[in-house]
């Protein structure tokens, strides 16, 4: 069956686990997932500098539905990064699941990093590398031509006399789709989005924040199945941010423009042109090329107040079957304001098989 996915802006479909909600009821069963990659930012700037992600995570659990509209998933997350001894990460995860046709609510283990469908500058790529597990609740209505995605990811818990504040990030990603058919999608998206450290019971005396940011755009895609060039896409989203109560960070406020343009054939992928135009734009969670102050351990002063980036971007994704995908990319970008070219390459590998084990007993 030929199918073209929709997407705002980077396709990441292929590293989303597998929907298990339509499995019969009572079932029980295993589910393998593994996401394997090598990721080299060959950059040179003061903003982000230059490093390189090889690794893999393993995350088996026990997958079971236990009534018609409640499943629940067990499991163990596991990083390991190569050249490294041992295991970085090793994580519990507990996904309670209440569903019906176009509505979830999840408690637990969200659904969470490339799955929230969050553009670039507001939400980093390398989370699903660096910090894949997001725990909190989630709603997510999901309708053939609206979807709103609500989730808290508890990040940092604290203790009485803590020498660390508390952190939370959450949000609210939603679009609306105003022309939607087989050969044309006119969407209308929109994100809102806070990150907060603080808290009452810490024993340090660094200031409480609140970095919101907001989000708004107009995304156009074109189909043409069959054909060598399958989509054609234009998009561009304008954001702003702001703290809350005490500024802590350089600037208080910056505001941002994204465009991207690509098109996708089944023969050659992916090829998207992606301009980025940020001023004393700052992020929590978004992707590092597009803040305005550095990210850099030793550099954390050094601040550009206009960031412009024009990025190149080739992908191709490969599918065996729905449990075994193989994704490379290519991502070279000029930095105007530095006058440099820089480039990042990366291969993923991503398994989501499921084994079922058997069928339980009415109690």
């Amino acid at each position: 069956m030929f199918c073209l996915p929709a997407w705002a802006q980077l396709d990441n479909t292929s590293f989303y686990k597998n929907r298990l909600d339509t499995l019969p009821e009572q079932e029980i069963g295993i589910r393998a997932n593994m996401l394997g990659y090598f990721k080299s930012n060959e950059y040179f700037n003061r903003i982000v500098e230059g490093y390189t992600l090889p690794g893999f995570q393993l995350w088996p659990s026990v997958h079971y539905r236990a009534q018609e509209h409640l499943t629940v998933e067990a499991g163990v997350w596991m990083q390991k990064d190569f050249g490294s001894p041992g295991l970085r990460r090793v994580e519990p995860t507990l996904s309670l699941r209440l569903h019906d046709e176009h509505r979830r609510f999840i408690f637990g283990t969200l659904e969470g990093t490339v799955e929230h469908g969050v553009i670039e500058p507001l939400m980093d790529f390398e989370r699903v590398l660096e910090q894949r597990l997001e725990n909190g609740t989630q709603l997510i209505l999901d309708y053939p031509r609206f979807r709103l995605d609500v989730w808290t990811d508890w990040m940092k818990y604290i203790f009485p006399a803590d020498s660390a504040q508390e952190e939370f990030f959450g949000g609210i990603q939603g679009h609306y789709d105003i022309v939607s058919n087989a050969n044309m999608r006119l969407r209308v998206p929109g994100t809102v989005q806070f990150f907060h450290r603080g808290g009452q019971i810490d024993a340090i005396p660094d200031l409480v924040f609140t970095m919101t940011h907001f989000s708004g755009g107009l995304d156009w895609e074109k189909y043409s199945p069959g054909s060598f060039i399958e989509k054609v896409g234009l998009s561009g989203y304008y954001l702003y941010y702001f703290e809350w109560n005490n500024p802590v960070n350089v600037f208080p406020q910056g505001d941002g423009w994204y465009a991207n343009a690509f098109v996708h054939g089944k023969k050659f992928g992916t090829l998207m042109l992606s301009y980025w135009q940020g001023n004393t734009f700052l992020t929590a969670v978004g992707g590092r090329l597009y803040r305005s102050q550095s990210s850099n351990w030793d550099q954390l002063d050094y601040t550009e107040e206009q960031r412009r980036l024009l990025i190149l971007r080739i992908m191709s994704d490969f599918h065996i079957g729905d449990n075994y995908r193989v994704m490379l990319r290519t991502e070279p970008h000029y930095d105007f304001g530095n006058q440099r070219f820089e480039y990042a390459f990366a291969t993923y590998v991503h398994f989501d098989p499921y084994f079922v084990l058997g069928t339980l007993k009415k109690p």
